[in-house]
């Protein structure tokens, strides 16, 4: 934003041979003359490059995830929506902060995040209602920045099951996709096992398990895994059962971008599997 400023030009007129008639004419003359100012930007984030109104629009990325959460086996609830959203410059993360604003379209209603935008890290959208299409906008000072269109949400696996080879020391999970176009992500949190007086220990895993693309079947060497082959684990429990998280993502879902691709959107379905390893 310009404003003008006057700025003052004192101009003296010294006459020779000093004062006398003329004095009043010889007077002090003050102009006033208009000079365009720029204002300072990022006078709101004080010049820190951490937050995100620092930054021009053009050199950051909004990341948002939209997590359909499957009710858990047995539970009398039912799905949940949920998103949350973060930015980044070429640094890093950023702490998204106003002027920048998110918001989530169903249905004709309209949904802020419930994270303070002064300085969070991530924005948390929960228990959003589960529709068929959503619209999400990126404001800055009242200005769309980014405008993206979903048209639908992806189905998650099922027929999960999981079996162990005792000589190969391996765990094999199989499921099925109903999507055609589908692709599965995972993660194994842990194993769950108890012993004969019912103690429950639970075992995680040594290292990072989470895989980016994974296809049914999909195996693990139980030993890499958890640091115990299967034969140590049944002499030392009577049941052992494995916690394998799934992000199912459709690429047959349309993500439209109406302003550019300063927004990247994704869309998975998150579920929760228990298979029983031996009892």
């Amino acid at each position: 934003m310009k404003h003008r400023i006057g700025l003052l030009s004192l101009v003296l007129l010294v006459g020779c041979g000093g004062g006398g008639s003329g004095s009043d004419k010889e007077a002090e003359q003050v102009t006033a003359d208009k000079v365009e100012v720029s204002e300072p930007e990022n006078t709101t984030c004080g010049n820190l490059p951490e937050m995100s109104c620092y930054h021009d629009p053009k050199n950051l990325t909004l990341n948002l995830h939209l997590n359909l959460i499957e009710a858990e086996n047995g539970a009398l609830a039912f799905n949940k929506l949920n998103a949350a959203v973060g930015m980044h410059s070429s640094s890093g993360p950023v702490l998204i902060s106003g002027p920048d604003n998110i918001e989530i379209r169903v249905g004709g209603a309209t949904y802020t995040p419930e994270a303070s935008h002064s300085g969070s890290s991530a924005l948390n959208f929960n228990n959003l209602p589960i529709e068929k299409a959503y619209e999400i906008f990126w404001y800055r000072n009242g200005d769309i920045i980014s405008h993206t269109y979903v048209d639908d949400l992806p189905n998650g696996i099922y027929s999960f099951e999981s079996t162990s080879d005792e000589q190969a020391d391996t765990l094999t999970f199989k499921w099925l996709n109903l999507a055609s176009e589908a692709s599965n992500a995972g993660h194994i949190n842990y194993l769950s096992c108890n012993n004969d007086n019912k103690n429950r220990e639970l075992i995680f895993s040594l290292n990072s398990n989470y895989e980016k693309k994974m296809s049914s079947p999909y195996s693990i060497t139980v030993k890499d895994m958890f640091g115990k082959t299967l034969t140590e684990l049944k002499n030392e429990y009577d049941k052992c059962e494995v916690l394998f998280k799934t992000f199912t993502s459709d690429k047959s879902i349309q993500i439209v971008n109406y302003t550019n691709e300063e927004m990247i959107t994704h869309i998975t379905y998150n579920q929760e599997h228990t298979g029983v390893i031996f009892h």
